[in-house]
């Protein structure tokens, strides 16, 4: 029971504790000098930052003081300052520089610029007509005597004009202190909708073309069944071409994305025209110009309608 006791004792103690200490606010913005790249197949993305920190140090010097570069952390070595850490940073973060000033009123400005490789869940349903929205949040890092609250120093992310990529476009920016988490957080969302231009005309617009390429040996029933199947085969290879040129750059997802979807579509349609080929060529002439005949209308009406509903279901 007296262990207990003790406990509940130490418990409360440190409750209290933690609930009495003083309050140090912090201001806060995240500026992007650069957004170099995005990597939907690791789910990371590459940015260069500068880190604006805004608090009411100890030190109270007769002018205002300024630090750069290396007597930045020789000066942080004597006071207190809110050490923060970007979550889900993978890799050693670079930092570029540093500076901080120090008024006589002990008001501590701190800027810091540096490059980081930051983990982003990214959604690929709707590839390559995808967007996605990649988030930077910081957190205080290690104890502290002190409680630490964010406030932001700025209503807008400034961001770099040239931080810019040819694939995507920034539709959206957002800052905002997370209320929901247990310490303080500090979140940064940029939404970029992805160009989808090269994709159409180099794959998709394509991938239409082959699959009215295949269909042409509808229209030539009369020619010898390994010409027309030597038609479908080139064309069920094209396809598979395609498959692997998207997967460089796809994430290994359990899904079936938009384009995955369009291509298996365009896949399986070619290859059900070597089974009717097949079909068609054990009939007699009379019989197998019928097939064809009515085939030739009836593909075109599965490519529409097979399409339309992908796109129904997927971006639904």
């Amino acid at each position: 029971m007296m262990k207990w006791i003790i406990q509940l004792v130490v418990v409360l103690f440190c409750i209290t504790g933690h609930t009495t200490a003083p309050v140090k606010s912090i201001g806060i913005a995240v500026d992007v000098n650069d957004v170099s790249e995005i990597y939907p197949k690791q789910e990371l993305t590459d940015m260069e930052l500068t880190i604006n920190l805004l608090w009411q140090g100890d030190e109270r010097p007769d002018k205002t003081r300024y630090y750069q570069g290396e007597q930045v952390q020789k000066a942080l070595l004597n006071t207190w300052w809110p050490y923060y850490q970007i979550v889900h940073s993978r890799g050693v973060i670079d930092s570029k520089f540093k500076t901080m000033s120090v008024s006589p009123d002990g008001l501590v400005r701190y800027v810091e610029r540096l490059r980081v490789k930051v983990e982003t869940a990214m959604d690929m349903h709707s590839f390559p007509f995808d967007s996605q929205v990649l988030k930077i949040l910081i957190k205080p890092f290690g104890q502290s005597g002190y409680r630490t609250q964010y406030y932001s120093l700025n209503d807008k992310i400034k961001i770099n004009t040239n931080a810019h990529l040819d694939e995507w476009h920034l539709v959206g920016t957002k800052a905002q202190i997370l209320s929901n988490h247990t310490t303080p957080t500090y979140m940064v969302s940029l939404d970029y909708q992805r160009q989808s231009g090269f994709y159409l005309y180099k794959i998709l617009i394509p991938l239409l073309v082959i699959v009215g390429i295949a269909n042409t040996i509808l229209w030539l029933p009369s020619q010898p069944a390994i010409n027309r199947l030597a038609v479908v085969m080139t064309a069920m290879l094209t396809v598979v071409a395609f498959q692997w040129v998207v997967g460089q750059d796809m994430p290994v997802v359990s899904y079936i994305t938009f384009l995955q979807a369009v291509l298996l579509f365009a896949f399986l349609l070619i290859g059900s025209k070597a089974v009717l080929i097949v079909v068609g060529d054990v009939q007699d002439g009379k019989r197998r110009q019928h097939i064809m005949y009515h085939a030739r209308w009836v593909y075109p009406l599965i490519l529409v309608l097979g399409l339309g509903l992908i796109t129904v279901i997927w971006f639904n």
